[in-house]
């Protein structure tokens, strides 16, 4: 799949239309990673090539929710994550939940 062709007919989203939205990012810096769906009180659902770099280190990790700035998130810890069992480098099935603290 061409990286250009990812999203089609997509359009511009208005701040705080998707309040399930969150962001993957990186302490101390909280630089962003990936974007990614809550789904449940503790879980987001997110690429597999996201996850896949951290799979079993999760110190670093975070969750952000709760602003569409980066700086203003509230940032909340990876304690595990699962990745589709069937994942490849090819991108297929490339899908994955991470559990954060509350």
């Amino acid at each position: 799949m061409d990286e250009g062709t990812r999203i089609i007919g997509g359009e511009k989203a208005s701040p705080l239309e998707y309040p399930y939205q969150a962001a993957l990012a990186l302490a101390p810096r909280y630089n962003y990673i990936c974007s990614g769906s809550i789904i449940t009180a503790q879980w987001v659902l997110t690429a597999g090539h996201c996850l896949m770099p951290f799979l079993g280190n999760y110190s670093e990790l975070r969750v952000g929710i709760g602003n569409i700035f980066l700086d203003k998130m509230t940032y909340l810890s990876v304690e595990s994550a699962i990745i589709h069992e069937d994942y490849n480098d090819l991108r297929i099935d490339d899908v994955s939940m991470c559990d954060y603290l509350l």
